[in-house]
């Protein structure tokens, strides 16, 4: 008796067809994860040094930022206020939202009966100051 294969091949299809249509996006936000990562520890680590959120550690996050293709006005930089002292807690969160583009294909209609199609990127860094200040 001959058992055919069609079922099991159909199911190996549909299981390499998604895989084919979602690693590309799930790759993506991969790497949008891990370069926000990458901008939060940079921000802490300029401001342990700097003894504080500065301008110049602002301005360097924003470029640091826009070489690494994240756009700074997509997203959300929260930080701790003002000057540190030394062995006083920094903190800095980083929230953006990365949009599967995969959806797009199937149309507008499917997007609207999904909702949102963006999953949230946050990331948190604390470090503690390294700077003595003076006062």
């Amino acid at each position: 008796m001959i058992i055919s294969q069609t079922p099991a091949y159909g199911i190996y299809l549909i299981f390499f067809l998604f895989l084919m249509v979602f690693v590309p996006d799930v790759t993506a936000y991969a790497a949008n994860l891990i370069k926000a990562n990458q901008i939060a520890d940079i921000a802490v680590d300029l401001a342990q040094r700097e003894g504080g959120f500065t301008t110049q550690v602002e301005d360097a996050l924003k470029n640091e930022m826009i070489s690494r293709n994240m756009q700074p006005d997509e997203w959300v930089v929260t930080h701790t206020e003002g000057m540190g002292n030394y062995n006083q807690p920094m903190q800095v969160r980083i929230e953006g939202k990365y949009e599967f583009k995969v959806f797009e294909a199937l149309g507008s209609g499917f997007i609207q009966s999904l909702g949102n199609v963006k999953i949230p990127i946050v990331v948190n860094r604390l470090g503690l100051g390294q700077v003595y200040q003076r006062g």
